[in-house]
């Protein structure tokens, strides 16, 4: 069984700041005149999401758990909803998660996430 978004987590589809780059796949080269030749350099690639969730301590907490213990440190995949088309996607963290505590919001947490679905 694939390793699952822990249902504890607000949904990828809640990113605030939501940005999505989808692979660059061309390999360009220079010529003596005129534009660039180019060429396809693979057939497909991840695409890069990345985006802010707000968390409770808790949520915080098992955003951090997930990441450590779950994916290995972001090692291992997970499938969750891709948040722009909402089918289901395998994704895998490209850095670990940034928590900041929001003084202001009580016990509030600001989780900067990057990813890419592969």
């Amino acid at each position: 069984m694939a390793l699952a978004w822990p249902a504890t987590l607000p949904a990828l589809s809640e990113l605030d700041g939501y940005q999505e780059t989808p692979p660059d796949l061309a390999l360009r080269s220079a010529v003596d005149a005129g534009p660039a030749k180019t060429r396809p350099r693979y057939s497909t690639g991840p695409t890069r999401l990345s985006g802010r969730l707000l968390l409770s301590a808790a949520q915080a907490e098992a955003l951090r758990s997930f990441f450590v213990t779950a994916t290995l440190g972001g090692v291992l995949a997970f499938e969750a909803p891709q948040p722009r088309t909402e089918v289901v996607a395998r994704f895998r963290f490209l850095r670990p998660p940034e928590l900041a505590h929001l003084g202001e919001g009580g016990g509030l947490w600001r989780a900067s996430l990057e990813l890419e679905e592969l």
